[in-house]
């Protein structure tokens, strides 16, 4: 059995703007989000704010994607 932490980063490293349906693998549809920028009802909600940071992601150059991606490689 996977632990919860396994079973997360499984899930996030395959996200994608096409497969934003794998947040129901983790959350259910009454989450309550809360960060000191955002407050977020429910998995539609979180749904919408990551369709929000794919479509900001997109527009970020692809050599300053490359860059984010090393960094996060090292990790």
């Amino acid at each position: 059995m996977q632990s919860v932490v396994e079973r997360s980063t499984q899930t996030y490293g395959r996200l994608n703007v096409q497969s934003l349906g794998l947040l129901s693998d983790l959350y259910s549809d009454d989450l309550e989000f809360q960060d000191p920028f955002h407050h977020l009802t429910g998995l539609s909600a979180l749904r919408q704010y990551f369709e929000q940071l794919y479509a900001r992601w997109s527009s970020v150059p692809s050599r300053s994607r490359r860059r984010w991606d090393k960094a996060i490689a090292r990790y």
